[in-house]
């Protein structure tokens, strides 16, 4: 071989690790901003979420609580469809009864 054929296998891999290392390059910059991206979405994601939970006996009392009002309420809601039904039954019944009405 001669200096010039050395020369233009020199230039070809130059050449081809040249396209190589630029199409790496691209690749990591992409990783890096998909990471970077990442990274500010976990950051808003931390801030959006609340910073102080419930402790589970608060949860419990609180359940309990909101419980025994809805108890309360279907108990009332109970009472006031007895009291309508028995009105209900009573306006039903004939005032007279039917010996007395001299039919």
């Amino acid at each position: 071989m001669t200096v010039s054929d050395w020369a233009s296998v020199i230039g070809v891999l130059v050449g081809v690790t040249s396209l190589i290392a630029s199409c790496v390059g691209w690749f990591l910059r992409m990783i890096f901003s998909a990471v970077k991206g990442l990274k500010d979405d976990v950051a808003k994601l931390q801030e959006s979420l609340p910073g102080v939970y419930m402790r589970r006996d608060e949860m419990q009392k609180l359940e309990d609580r909101i419980s025994s009002e809805i108890r309360g309420v279907a108990h009332t809601l109970e009472r006031h469809m007895e009291n309508s039904t028995q009105l209900w039954v009573n306006s039903q019944r004939d005032p007279a009864p039917p010996e007395k009405r001299g039919d």
